[in-house]
């Protein structure tokens, strides 16, 4: 049974956006009428206590998820851990996105039991042509968990200090050396979740690269150059890889889109090999949103994937579904392409039935008239139907229900939570 439990504070603050938003969920028809849904139940906290009522932690179970086709995500896994590794893989722990530890969650409140380093992890890194610092962890951050064949419950993330770090779960002290990546690491790496000793990450320097942890130490055996394709924006890389059998999906912040063949294995004498392919590429921007919106098409968000339709978004505001049934070949297809208006930095999440949820924030919509009319219509957190087509940037079709998600304290609207 997986023991590793990690909590994601953006969970708690998508669902403190919901909950403040719950009366202006509206549920849209297909032919656009617009229906009032219920506000969503909350928790009146007792008077003077500032909390809400804490109810007991449900039993942990273990879930046999039925064999899949290869290269297949398929619902049973939706909610469930991802590969063979015992722990937390990649963002959210799964394709879908839906996996985030198991429980249950004592109700004894927290206390420190180590930190780590000894002093910030900073670094400084450009923004424009002015050298800025930075400091901590960054977008998404979130740390990796997995139960080593030793026995050791490794946390491994990377930091503004440049480096990705290796850290004993127990101890909080360093278990290898930490891997300096030349720049600052916004995004959350992925560990291999099918046992291959391989970590996959990006950073500002700017390339993606894929690093071998058997050996002496940690090493690189691969990377790709975000001006390896004529790009746009910037090039770092934010977006969390995710890992589907022998297939990776990643975007980067110079707007496109990879599909990499990874063509994993050991040599005779037991050490990890790894020939990776880009057997698919696309720009993530179009002509028409370009010619509205300019040259911010980044990926930021981190791929999803359900059976084999990859989902992201950018940004523009663009959500995006691709077709993987041929992509080995080198073959895909956009199949679902719709407009949110604004900026979706949070990463898509999938439901059993392959229902997709996104969120935006306020940017375009600030200075951008098109924009700013488009997230009138569409709301900033949305459930799609990727079966219906989206034809048009004002298409609203697909919208199952949509929520607005008003500014607070004079903060922008929409969120950046996943």
């Amino acid at each position: 049974m997986r023991k590793v439990v990690l909590l994601l504070s953006s969970i708690a603050l998508l669902t403190a956006a919901c909950v403040a938003g719950g009366e202006n969920i509206v549920a849209v028809q297909p032919q656009g009428s617009v229906t009032t849904l219920p506000p969503i139940a909350t928790t009146t906290p007792e008077p003077g206590t500032g909390s809400t009522t804490p109810t007991s932690p449900a039993e942990t179970t273990t879930t046999t998820i039925p064999e899949r086709p290869t290269g297949v995500v398929t619902p049973e896994t939706v909610f469930q851990p991802w590969g063979s590794v015992n722990g937390l893989t990649m963002f959210r722990g799964n394709p879908t996105r839906t996996f985030y530890g198991t429980g249950p969650i004592s109700d004894t409140p927290p206390t420190q039991q180590w930190r780590f380093p000894d002093k910030a992890m900073s670094g400084l890194s450009p923004v424009g042509n002015e050298e800025k610092w930075w400091s901590g962890t960054g977008w998404t951050g979130q740390p990796l968990v997995h139960e080593r064949d030793d026995g050791i419950t490794e946390v491994i993330f990377g930091a503004y200090d440049k480096k990705i770090h290796f850290v004993d779960a127990a101890s909080g002290e360093r278990l290898r050396p930490d891997y300096d990546m030349g720049d600052i690491i916004k995004g959350t790496p992925t560990l291999d979740p099918d046992g291959y000793p391989l970590l996959y990450t990006g950073s500002r320097d700017p390339r993606f690269r894929i690093l071998a942890l058997d050996g002496d130490e940690v090493h690189e055996v691969w990377s790709l150059h975000a001006k390896s394709v004529e790009g746009m924006w910037n090039d770092d890389w934010d977006s969390n890889p995710v890992v589907v059998d022998d297939m990776l999906y990643v975007g980067g912040e110079n707007s496109w889109w990879f599909a990499i063949k990874l063509n994993r294995g050991y040599d005779d004498d037991g050490m990890v090999t790894v020939a990776p392919e880009v057997v698919f590429q696309m720009p993530a921007w179009t002509d028409e949103l370009y010619d509205l919106l300019g040259r911010q098409h980044s990926v930021e968000n981190s791929t999803a994937v359900f059976d084999q339709k990859a989902y992201f978004a950018t940004s523009g505001g663009r959500v995006v579904g691709v077709d993987l049934s041929d992509i080995e070949n080198g073959n895909a297809e956009v199949f679902f392409d719709f407009w949110m208006g604004d900026d979706v930095d949070s990463t898509i999440v999938i439901d059993k039935e392959g229902y997709i949820y996104v969120v935006a924030h306020a940017d375009h919509e600030k200075t951008n008239n098109t924009a700013a009319r488009r997230v009138r219509d569409v709301g900033q957190l949305v459930k799609l139907d990727t079966s219906i087509p989206s034809d048009s940037l004002t298409n609203v079709d697909p919208i199952v229900w949509k929520l607005d998600i008003p500014a607070a304290r004079g903060q922008d609207t929409g969120a950046w939570a996943t």
